[in-house]
């Protein structure tokens, strides 16, 4: 969803593919502008991420891909497990 506001998407969270939590700095005091945010982020001494909301189009396109990655992955963990020993819930 595309925030209303063209300097910066309010979403108060995002989760990150490395599993990290996102927390925007938008939520600090409501500052709109992006140098300010870039400003108060860098100031929190944190790693800070840049990005941008992607399209509808990208967002299916990543899902089918993440999708088919899940798939692959988990055909490769069963095989390991049933391996080690036949009981692939262990």
């Amino acid at each position: 969803m595309v925030a209303d506001n063209p300097t910066g998407h309010r979403a108060p969270l995002a989760l990150a593919s490395d599993g990290s939590l996102l927390v925007n700095v938008y939520h600090w005091d409501g500052a709109n502008d992006p140098q300010t945010l870039l400003r108060q982020a860098a100031a929190s001494g944190r790693p800070v991420f840049i990005g941008v909301v992607a399209a509808a189009h990208c967002v299916d396109d990543a899902f089918g891909e993440m999708d088919d990655a899940a798939a692959s992955i988990a055909g490769k963990m069963l095989a390991r497990m049933m391996c080690r020993g036949r009981q692939p819930l262990e």
